[in-house]
């Protein structure tokens, strides 16, 4: 069913050689950090938003000061919870926070308006 494709003027022995394969490349072992697994992390409570164009644009304005100040990106770890912490406490600090809703309540009203 397959053709094969080997040079008729070749022996074996060269074909066989054509065919060894190199070995893979090696691959830098990402090294995973131990997570201690009796820290519980809380969400943080949510944050508002810019509405208008105007103040998105400060916003923008603003990160793109500060990218500077942080750390390097090869250190992805470091730099993700930095640039995190960053966004966070901007929007929480300029706009406030909005307040955490009882999820029970939330849930009696979906299935009020479900109902209706």
């Amino acid at each position: 069913m397959f053709k094969n494709f080997r040079n008729a003027l070749e022996t074996p022995e060269e074909s066989d050689k054509n065919l060894e394969l190199s070995p893979p490349p090696q691959r830098e072992q990402a090294s995973l950090e131990r997570v201690d697994s009796n820290i519980m992390e809380t969400p943080l409570i949510g944050i508002k938003l810019p509405k208008t164009q105007k103040h998105w644009t400060e916003v923008n304005t603003y990160f793109q000061l500060h990218r500077t100040s942080l750390p390097n990106v090869s250190d992805i770890n470091n730099f993700t919870t930095s640039f995190q912490s960053l966004i966070y406490n901007y929007f929480a600090s300029n706009y406030g926070t909005v307040k955490p809703q009882d999820l029970s309540t939330t849930q009696n009203t979906l299935i009020k308006q479900s109902k209706t």
